[in-house]
């Protein structure tokens, strides 16, 4: 992604995040928790979108977009995240 090309990370990738054009281009919005791709700790996004990092105190780089794409390529195939509970609270 050119995002992280230019050492940033955007956070908050999600399917509400992601727009398509009439010409079928694929457009990323919402660039409100981007940081600089070093060494971050801070936990933001969208919790289902989540990657495991975050969630923890280890420090995460640019892999979490790509954790976070991972999630929106299968709730693309299944109509659900990987993770999704049925429950209101766990």
């Amino acid at each position: 992604m050119v995002i992280h090309d230019n050492g940033y990370i955007h956070r908050d990738l999600s399917t509400e995040n992601i727009l398509v054009t009439r010409e079928n281009q694929i457009k990323i919005v919402d660039f409100g928790f981007t940081d600089e791709a070093r060494g971050r700790r801070t936990a933001l996004g969208n919790l289902f979108y989540m990657a495991p990092e975050i969630t923890g105190d280890a420090t995460y780089n640019y892999k979490i977009d790509v954790w976070s794409l991972g999630i929106i390529v299968y709730e693309m195939f299944h109509q659900d995240t990987p993770f999704a509970s049925r429950k209101k609270f766990d």
